[in-house]
């Protein structure tokens, strides 16, 4: 897979107790998987590229036919209150581990969302998202799924973890280092 720095990034919602207005569809396709996804984890309308014109089933679908596996990493980014950002990234075996954590890093790391307003926009209709949930836990976000380059990443271990049953037929997760 060629790999590109990500603009189109999802934010995936905790659980709502409500209908998204928006809508949570993710195409045509029957199956179950995407049914439960969108129930568990559900996405937040950020456009019509990822809703309308299936970006997100293509990546979903992608991964969910991938050898996945999940990675745990800290990354150190400016403008951040933690010393460590741990994220958990789940990315096809196939592909360099470090490819996926240099586009995190390359998404996040270049300055503070809120101070700096004529900072380029990191990834479409991002607002800063990723920064809020760890310097000020606004508590709306749990991952965020890369369009671009097909993977998804989570701060939390739990969440990260009961996403494989989406996309991987194992019992038990382990997490890498």
């Amino acid at each position: 897979m060629e790999f590109n720095n990500s603009w189109l990034v999802q934010r995936v919602l905790k659980e709502q107790d409500y209908i998204n207005p928006f809508g949570t569809n993710v195409g045509d396709t029957k199956i179950e998987f995407f049914d439960k996804f969108n129930k568990d984890y559900p996405m937040d309308y950020m456009g019509a590229a990822e809703f309308e014109n299936g970006s997100i089933e293509d990546t979903l679908s992608y991964m969910y036919k991938q050898d996945m596996h999940l990675v745990k990493h800290s990354l150190y980014l400016e403008n951040f209150k933690a010393a460590g950002v741990e994220i958990y990234i789940w990315h096809p075996v196939k592909e360099e581990t470090k490819n996926y954590i240099n586009d995190v890093f390359h998404l996040y790391n270049s300055g503070d969302p809120k101070s700096d307003l004529k900072r380029k926009e990191v990834s479409k209709n991002d607002y800063g998202s990723f920064y809020q949930e760890v310097n000020m836990d606004a508590g709306h976000n749990i991952g965020w799924l890369s369009l671009t380059n097909k993977y998804i990443f989570f701060l939390n271990e739990e969440k990260a973890k009961s996403f494989g049953k989406y996309i991987d037929e194992k019992e038990e997760i382990n997490v890498q280092s």
